[in-house]
């Protein structure tokens, strides 16, 4: 059995930058606390704790703490309460996704009605949302017609009577997207956004590491009988891989080489693996041996 791996598969700069920035932490001597898991990935997040670091999901009674900002980022308030109450904070924010929480609070000081391309329950897009006072979270085209009745919410009937006149038109409409997305979804919702409004400035805000692990997958998904990803299941950029793998040959999505059976590859020649971006190496190697050994 062929085993072959993506060319981009694994960690990114931003995931590396915010483990690097752990190990810096424990330097300091102190107990360290992870405002969220750190990165998504289970087996990387239980060797943190077994090194000491402990997950808080609120800041309620923290203070005089070392705390680090997990690297999906957090909504900028949330760093404002850690530090008023003495916290040393490190924030391992990735910088891609700092970008866009800047550029989210730019658009609505601009006078744009803030729109996230993005799942709305994800630490990243909970953060970029945080940075705006009204941001609105969209994630696929066909939630788009709900936003017009979000955006009236409160109006007058004489107000709404008014913009019934100038249907679909909804004034300035400003549009960034969670780094994670597939360049089509946001591509539809942008298409679907500009039908309604008088004004769009969109900025795909989707990274270049997502775009080259997704290009690399889907190339790969084209040689092979059967398309591996491995990645934590509360990954976006690793459900993503899956989903866009899946259009092409049949796909399974892995956190361990646990999961991983001989039924599996039967009546398979030529395998595919790729990993999200918060996967370690040790994980991807441990799938491959598993793998070459069918």
């Amino acid at each position: 059995m062929k085993v072959l791996l993506a060319e981009k598969a694994g960690t990114c700069y931003g995931v590396q930058r915010s483990l690097d920035l752990a190990e810096e932490a424990f330097k300091k001597g102190k107990k360290v606390l992870m405002y969220g898991a750190l990165i998504h990935n289970p087996q990387v997040i239980d060797a943190l704790k077994a090194k000491g670091a402990e997950v808080i999901d609120s800041v309620k009674g923290v203070k005089n703490a070392l705390v680090l900002i997990r690297a999906h980022g957090v909504p900028p308030k949330i760093i404002e309460e850690l530090k008023a109450n003495k916290n040393q904070v490190i924030d391992a924010t990735c910088p891609f996704v700092s970008m866009v929480q800047n550029k989210a609070k730019a658009l609505e000081d601009e006078g744009y009605q803030v729109v996230i391309v993005g799942e709305k329950d994800h630490a990243e897009v909970i953060g970029i949302k945080g940075s705006t006072a009204k941001g609105i979270v969209v994630e696929k085209p066909e939630e788009i017609q709900n936003i017009r009745a979000q955006l009236t919410a409160g109006k007058t009937v004489e107000e709404k009577q008014v913009s019934d006149l100038f249907l679909p038109r909804l004034g300035r409409i400003g549009i960034v997207s969670q780094t994670t997305q597939s360049d089509e979804n946001f591509s539809s919702c942008v298409k679907e956004l500009v039908k309604m409004a008088m004004e769009v400035k969109a900025f795909n805000t989707i990274c270049n590491a997502t775009h080259l692990r997704q290009k690399s997958a889907v190339e790969l998904a084209k040689k092979v009988d059967l398309m591996i990803v491995v990645g934590g299941k509360e990954s976006g950029n690793t459900k993503r891989l899956k989903e866009l793998c899946e259009k092409i040959v049949e796909t399974k999505h892995i956190e361990t080489v646990s999961e991983l059976s001989q039924k599996m590859f039967k009546g398979k020649k030529v395998i595919g693996v790729t990993a999200g971006a918060s996967t370690p190496s040790f994980l991807i190697k441990e799938v491959i041996d598993f793998i070459e050994k069918q």
